[in-house]
């Protein structure tokens, strides 16, 4: 995503200066600080986010500021901003935050592992108090993944950190009985937020010049209900016997739009009321935004953009600056409500126009999300299956496969059907959500589909897909035949128009060689495997592509660690944790830390070995990588156990099965079972050591794992 446009949603909107400070509201805000979660709860109109505004540039507290849009309903984006708000008060916070994002939406980590991150990187570097706003929070309410994260947030937080949410509706977190309970949660309601009727007599001569009486400013609250929006923040509308006409206008049945477009829209000069009407389309917009939707014969003699833009904020037409700079511009969400409705109602075509030059200007910045929704609004199912084509690969590169999955589900049948690089997209991320058989059928027939138009290069991608499915069935020849069948399909694709060293072509080269090396090493072809994964290294490197890199670097390691080739292995696993530490990521940190540690162990250096696992025991721990936490403590298990240090081992397997049986990791119970067997009868606990035996005997005995199954009969032997 665009990192000028991340940053115009967290920084806090500039205050106006022309608008009057609700002391009583701000002091009010003050006395709930000291609770971790404040809850701001008022139906559209009420001056939520003016209040907040006001709070955020009076509060002593640190601010941290979120607001939501509809695009913010998927969890990865909500995460990634929910984090950007907190990095834009404390810049060391988020890169290891971003990175455990980046897992948990390539469905490589779990969400509670991402909270956990999130929470234990707060707690190294924002030390102080400090409040977090998040702005209409109502947009999102009903995700259930972000209800939990914000739940187990307010929860597992430090005390320093207070949340504030605002929303127009009631909140339902999953635990909020038990975090009012706690006495976590304090809040406003509108009764709170409706004015006062000297806060109102306060405002009229401030931006008006006008005294009410107290009977007429009494007269407005009880007739509005306190509700000011519409009312007193267009300086086009005469404030004397305001209440009067509000009561004509409820008694005519004009609702609130209607409102709005008599009293503000209609009382404009006809270039700014066109003006609002088209920008009411964009999330924010600045004058060079407008200069690339808009055509110049739409402006008038001696008009600009950024004339317009001004005009705007001297009739105070509910827009606030955004960004650091507060060089782009956002509406109050209830005018860009009402405008984008007005100008489907009077103008439908200008609608369909500016859409489709906003999805084109949105995808050209690989705004992906920004572009589907535009072409949602269109309804254009054909201009959606072209977006995906282009974005999908790079969706799956960033981890969006939730996001992907559900674009592509949404899609007509007979449409996904015809189209092979759709399946093909949609293989691939049925295959890393597990659902393997089904990724497996659609996959064949995206294969048979770019077969038949001779698309050599989708097909090689394609295939190199099929690969992968094939080896996590356990289909090892299949998997090599694919593999070999998309780097063939590369060489065709030489012979045709298109040119073979594309960076494109390299790309899926590099994987499909990868996928192959993976192939010939679980077959025990350690030669041919090596050959294959160091020519995707290198195809990596010549492309500078980071991730294929320290992939493909992995695997090779693994491969020179079985093999005894340990100096090799040792200079990859290296590379490997420094690229993760680059960029943050503690799960595979743990993981690379792991492998490290069981190198060392296998090269009879001990106090090496049980520094990394120690180390990987720590990022594991902090990452939230419990499966890895049961590894490096085997790890650390094995190496007192080969100290002959039997209760010590013995003490840190337990451990470890602990949380192996809790996650329902298979291998794991058996080896440590088995394990402890061994320790058991080393110190002489037959009794144990007959019960580890019998508890490992009924896992392995339906022989699903032969690797499994020769090691009980080894412990058996022994």
């Amino acid at each position: 995503m665009n990192d000028t446009i991340v940053r115009t949603k967290v920084v806090p909107p500039r205050r106006r200066p022309d608008l009057y400070t609700r002391q009583r509201l701000v002091e009010l805000l003050d006395e709930l600080m000291g609770n971790k979660l404040t809850i701001l709860v008022a139906p559209a109109g009420y001056g939520k986010t003016y209040a907040l505004i006001d709070f955020a540039h009076y509060t002593e507290l640190p601010v941290c500021w979120y607001s939501l849009d509809p695009l913010d309903r998927d969890p990865h984006r909500f995460f990634m901003h929910f984090i950007a708000a907190i990095a834009q008060r404390y810049p060391v916070f988020g890169r290891t935050a971003q990175a455990a994002l980046q897992n948990y939406s390539a469905r490589q980590g779990s969400l509670d592992q991402l909270i956990t991150v999130v929470v234990n990187e707060l707690y190294e570097h924002a030390p102080e108090d400090f409040l977090l706003i998040i702005d209409d929070y109502h947009l999102v309410a009903e995700d259930e993944d972000i209800g939990r994260f914000v739940s187990q947030f307010v929860q597992q937080a430090d005390e320093n950190c207070h949340l504030l949410l605002a929303s127009r509706g009631l909140l339902a977190l999953p635990d909020m009985p038990l975090l009012v309970a706690r006495g976590y949660v304090s809040g406003l309601d509108f009764e709170d937020l409706a004015f006062e009727r000297e806060e109102l007599q306060k405002l009229i001569l401030q931006n008006y010049g006008h005294s009410l009486s107290d009977r007429e400013a009494a007269d407005l609250i009880k007739t509005t209900e306190g509700w000011i929006t519409g009312l007193l923040l267009s300086t086009q509308s005469n404030i004397r016997n305001v209440s009067e006409r509000m009561r004509r206008l409820r008694a005519a049945g004009i609702d609130l739009y209607d409102y709005l477009a008599q009293q503000v829209l209609d009382q404009q000069t006809p270039a700014l009321r066109d003006f609002l009407l088209w920008t009411g389309l964009t999330e924010e917009f600045n004058a060079e935004l407008c200069s690339t939707l808009f055509d110049e014969a739409w402006l008038s003699p001696g008009v600009t953009w950024a004339g317009l833009i001004e005009e705007l904020f001297r009739q105070n037409l509910f827009a606030v600056r955004v960004g650091e700079n507060g060089d782009w511009l956002r509406y109050h969400n209830l005018f860009q409500e009402f405008l984008q409705k007005q100008l489907v109602k009077e103008r439908p075509d200008d609608e369909t126009l500016i859409l489709n030059r906003l999805a084109s200007h949105h995808a050209s910045n690989e705004e992906w999300e920004k572009a589907h929704r535009c072409y949602q609004r269109l309804g254009d199912v054909e201009a959606i299956a072209n977006l995906i084509e282009v974005a999908g690969y790079s969706l799956i590169r960033s981890g969006r496969i939730l996001l992907l999955a559900g674009w592509i589900d949404s899609l007509p049948s007979d449409l996904l059907q015809a189209r092979p690089l759709l399946l093909s997209l949609r293989g691939d991320v049925l295959g890393r959500k597990g659902d393997v058989e089904q990724a497996l059928a659609v996959l064949n027939r995206a294969a048979m589909l770019l077969d038949e138009s001779a698309d050599w290069l989708n097909l090689a991608r394609t295939l190199v897909r099929r690969a992968i499915i094939h080896r996590l069935r356990g289909d090892y020849p299949l998997s090599l035949a694919d593999s070999d069948h998309a780097l063939a399909a590369l060489t065709r694709k030489a012979h045709t128009a298109q040119k073979a060293t594309s960076a494109e072509a390299t790309a899926v080269k590099a994987q499909a060689l990868l996928a192959q090396g993976v192939s010939l090493h679980t077959t025990g072809q350690f030669q041919p495997a090596v050959s294959a994964l160091q020519e995707s290294l290198l195809l990596n490197q010549a492309l500078d592509d980071r991730v294929g890199l320290t992939t493909a670097s992995m695997e090779l390691a693994t491969v020179y660690t079985n093999t005894g080739q340990y100096a090799q292995a040792l200079s990859l696993y290296q590379f490997c944790l420094e690229e993760y530490r680059q960029s943050a990521n503690l799960s595979a940190q743990a993981m690379v830390l792991n492998n490290l540690g069981v190198l060392h162990h296998l090269q009879g250096d001990y106090v090496q070995a049980l520094e990394r696992l120690s180390d990987a025991y720590d990022a594991a721990q902090r990452s939230g990588y419990t499966r890895f936490v049961s590894f490096a403590l085997t790890g650390i298990g094995d190496l007192f156990a080969d100290l002959e240090m039997w209760q010590t081992s013995l003490k840190v397997y337990r451990e470890a099965w602990a949380i192996a049986q809790r996650l329902n990791e298979r291998f794991m119970v058996v080896y440590l079972k088995l394990v402890m067997a061994r320790v058991a009868g080393e110190i002489g606990a037959w009794r144990d050591a007959f019960e580890h035996l019998s508890t490992a005997s009924t896992l392995v005995l339906d022989r699903s794992s032969d690797y499994e199954w020769a090691l009980y009969q080894l412990a058996v032997v022994r």
